[in-house]
């Protein structure tokens, strides 16, 4: 869905020629000028660095597990193409959720409170039995691989994969989730999104996401992402920020439960939400300062099955 929204959107732009991989399995793209077949058999990283090399821009989209978009985009720092995803730094640091949110306590934004897995449970004891945790890969992308349950219950999951995870307490109240242009600090929110989640006992599964049903939050949204702005002056590209919002004794709160270095399911709703091509926006970025053309901020859902209304 992502790969489709994205080579739709850069096709309206004069002057621009769109190459694809594409995963055989799959359905092939349109709105590309050409598609390179991948096969089970083939080196995957020798063909992406041969049209990496043959390309001016690359926009990588890949999930942060196992190091894939970090490794990606490195690739395309050290070719010196223009790299249109969010800088090496960026990636490695949000892209691994224990240096995120090692990160943004350091930096004073307010994030849920987090262990690695392996002294979560060598305290395990300590910690509120009556209430329900969360465990999720530190390099996850998505809900994947996830567990949520009681301390008991994580405690068994984790016996033998503890080094790969870290821990928080399990936050009841609204999911919701926002989009973001940066550049040297500046940023802009580019939509206030409501994420509709799933439980399946012990799993969560992101169901859709629906851009601009949390506009009534969006003032805290902006703070937040001036926050993160302020937090790495370096920071480029698009966004996505995953928010958890409660309320306590009449007072709204907000966490940070992840951020995002690259394109996130929210941009497949985002042209028709901002009623603007967001890949000229982020196109512009490197040419120029962040002076983004007045947009709207209409209600989209997307649906993870790939239906959009």
């Amino acid at each position: 869905m992502m790969r489709d929204a994205v080579l739709r959107d850069f096709s309206t732009i004069a002057d621009v020629q769109l190459i694809c991989p594409r995963d055989i399995r799959l359905p092939s793209p349109s709105h590309c000028d050409e598609v390179v077949n991948i096969a089970y058999e083939d080196d995957l990283w020798e063909i992406w660095q041969r049209e990496i090399d043959a390309a001016d821009a690359v926009l990588p989209i890949a999930p942060e597990s196992n190091g894939t978009l970090l490794r990606l985009t490195q690739m395309v720092e050290q070719s010196g193409k223009l790299l249109l995803g969010c800088h090496t730094e960026a990636v490695r640091i949000f892209g691994d959720k224990w240096l995120t949110f090692q990160h943004l306590k350091r930096h004073q934004i307010p994030t849920a409170e987090s262990f690695l897995a392996l002294d979560w449970l060598n305290q395990s004891d300590a910690f509120d039995s009556s209430i329900e945790w969360i465990a999720k890969p530190i390099d996850g992308a998505g809900a994947e691989a996830m567990y949520l349950g009681d301390v008991a219950y994580l405690t068994s999951c984790l016996a033998s994969c503890a080094d790969a995870y870290l821990v928080q307490p399990f936050m009841d109240g609204l999911s919701a989730s926002f989009c973001m242009l940066s550049r040297a600090g500046e940023v802009t929110v580019l939509s206030a999104n409501q994420q509709h989640i799933l439980r399946q006992q012990k799993h969560l599964k992101l169901q859709a996401c629906e851009l601009n049903a949390m506009l009534e939050h969006m003032p805290a949204f902006e703070l937040l992402a001036h926050q993160i702005g302020i937090s790495m002056p370096n920071l480029f590209g698009y966004m996505g920020v995953d928010v958890q919002i409660q309320q306590n004794q009449g007072k709204t709160h907000y966490a940070i439960l992840d951020i995002n270095p690259r394109l996130t399911t929210s941009y497949v709703g985002l042209h028709q939400a901002m009623q603007v091509n967001p890949a000229s926006c982020l196109l512009s970025l490197a040419n120029q300062e962040l002076q983004l053309p007045a947009f709207a901020h209409q209600r989209v859902m997307v649906n993870i099955e790939g239906a959009l209304n």
